[in-house]
């Protein structure tokens, strides 16, 4: 501390006499000598530090040297190491051409590992080809030349074809899953689509599951092969773009007629599951071992004027599908035809786990009536039309409520009786999805039925003394909700570890709600302590209302209370 006169005179607007400004120079020189001594001190123990850091950074590194010759994964064999390899691989789909993923990831560490993974087959066992769109897209490409788009476009081809041949002759004698996705529906598409297919019909003897997504045209190649080219083949999906029905595998303008029928692929042998996706060819001539069929989609031809997606024509094909594990079928519109022209009295897949339906609309109740699935536990079914009597549906879920395990539907298509009533049958429900499958008009919204409100989650809530669906632990609204956030918030409570009467159901595990309104209780402090023991909760409303058009604040963007494009939203 510095002590004069002065000292009462400092931090004031005081202004020194001469005599005072020659007392604090003295007064000061001291002070100064010391501050500059305290610097050159610091610059010195700076360099010290410095010093210091260097050495400690140069002895780190050659610790971790060191200890990096001792860690465990180097100590781990190699058959171990390959196991842990085939573990990263994805699980949704095949295996991506990048060096962000498995396996190109995995070749990328090391030499070690690259040599350990180019010399594992199974890595390389499944493969996703990606067809490039053979003209610039205006919407993600606008500030591409055209001209280098195609010269890119052709080298970019010819890089991934020979990628791809590469890969695959990696996998060895493994059986193989690939998968080719060409979304342009322009047409001008075969000469990219022709080389990427080349890449991987050599491998034909060795497909286990096929799935293509392309024109029509495109897939003469893989229909020209026969059943010897395919025997492996378990699995095989085509989706087709650029269509408009009646449609074969081929356009009747090509001079190469394809007729599916002569086709050697769907005879495979060890054919077990089959989507057809866009194609709206007679699918009960097709000869396919329907006996053996495991897996049956038929998609993607409910808007349109398919005769063969008729339930008439669908409903046969599933009496002679015994050994079905999965039904997924678009059903189109029925013109002309009633229950009575059929022959069948049951419907019987014993085995059926998955059925998934989606019909424009039509009197399908007695197809529901039908069936016998006596171990079903997922359910999805949807409808164009906006209500009615589904006293078929409701007879299935009553049928099945021992086994279903989930149900995916638009639940305004019932009364709020017929809705209460159905889930009352469903005692092994674990997840409950109520999900519009196709747009809703917003101006009719308030026509439809509120399933999904303050009443149903009350009916859910374990302090309920008669509450329903004791198994439950997925709830999702992905269509308006019409329940409160303090119904909500009191259900969620009640049914967590951390409130209600645990013992007496099964924990909730998420809860998912879209809502057209904005929010009006602080959930996430609420649900803070459960979401920290597990629990998933994702919510999203709506933005605020638009400011009247004298507000101050105009030309002022106010931030989002949860930052999303349309709505707020916040995930947990």
């Amino acid at each position: 501390m510095i002590y004069s006169s002065l000292s009462s005179r400092v931090g004031t607007n005081y202004v020194p006499t001469d005599e005072e400004i020659a007392q604090i120079g003295e007064l000061l020189s001291g002070p100064a000598l010391k501050l500059a001594n305290l610097k050159a001190a610091m610059e010195r123990n700076k360099a010290e530090y410095r010093e210091l850091f260097s050495q400690h950074e140069e002895l780190t590194r050659e610790i971790e040297e060191y200890r990096a010759l001792i860690s465990p994964v180097r100590r781990l064999p190699i058959d171990i190491l390959q196991e842990i390899f085939c573990h990263c691989l994805p699980t949704e789909h095949n295996a991506l051409m990048s060096h962000h993923d498995a396996p190109v990831l995995l070749a990328r560490i090391c030499s070690s590992w690259r040599s350990i993974a180019l010399s594992t087959p199974e890595l390389w066992s499944s493969i996703h080809i990606p067809v490039p769109p053979f003209s610039r897209s205006r919407f993600f490409y606008r500030n591409y030349d055209e001209e280098a788009y195609k010269t890119d476009t052709i080298n970019l081809v010819a890089k991934r074809s020979a990628a791809a041949r590469e890969w695959l002759a990696r996998s060895c004698a493994c059986p193989l899953s690939i998968s080719l996705h060409d979304a342009d529906a322009s047409g001008g598409n075969k000469t990219h689509c022709d080389a990427l297919l080349a890449s991987f019909m050599p491998f034909s003897s060795r497909w286990k599951s096929l799935s293509l997504t392309t024109s029509a045209i495109n897939l003469k190649p893989v229909a020209n092969l026969a059943a010897a080219d395919v025997p492996l083949l378990e699995s095989l999906t085509l989706t087709i773009i650029n269509t408009t029905p009646p449609m074969h595998w081929l356009p009747h303008s090509s001079p190469d007629i394809i007729n599916c029928l002569k086709s050697g692929v769907i005879r495979a042998p060890h054919l077990r599951q089959v989507s057809f996706i866009r194609i709206f060819e007679e699918f009960a001539t097709f000869p396919l071992n329907w006996t053996k069929l495991t897996k049956l989609s038929l998609e993607g031809t409910s808007r349109g004027l398919a005769e063969n997606m008729t339930i008439y024509k669908i409903a046969p094909l599933l009496v002679m599908c015994k050994q079905l594990v999965e039904v997924r079928l678009e059903i189109s519109h029925t013109l002309g035809q009633d229950a009575g022209t059929l022959l069948i009295s049951s419907i019987s897949l014993p085995h059926l786990l998955t059925l998934s339906m989606h019909d424009c609309g039509v009197g399908v109740s007695w197809f529901f009536d039908l069936l016998q699935v006596p171990l079903l536990e997922h359910f999805e079914y949807h409808t164009e039309a906006s209500a009615g009597p589904m006293a078929g549906v409701l007879g299935l879920l009553s049928r099945t409520g021992d086994t279903l395990r989930s149900i995916v539907t638009d639940f305004q298509i019932f009364t709020k009786s017929e809705f209460t009533e159905a889930l009352q049958h469903c005692h092994s429900l674990v997840s409950l999805s109520n999900n519009y499958a196709h747009p809703v008009d917003m101006a009719s919204q308030h026509d439809l039925v509120q399933c999904f409100d303050d009443e149903f989650l009350e009916l859910l809530n374990t302090t309920n003394g008669d509450y329903i669906l004791r198994e439950l632990e997925v709830l999702e609204c992905f269509s308006p909700a019409g329940f409160s956030d303090a119904a909500l918030l009191a259900f969620i409570k009640s049914r967590s570890r951390k409130g209600g009467l645990f013992l007496t159901h099964a924990k909730l595990k998420r809860v998912s709600a879209s809502f057209n309104r904005q929010q009006d209780l602080p959930l996430k402090e609420e649900l803070e302590p459960l979401i920290q023991d597990g629990l998933q909760v994702q919510l999203s409303y709506a933005p605020p209302p638009p400011r009247g058009p004298f507000s101050a604040s105009d030309g002022i963007h106010a931030p989002a209370a949860f930052p999303s494009h349309h709505q707020s939203e916040f995930l947990f």
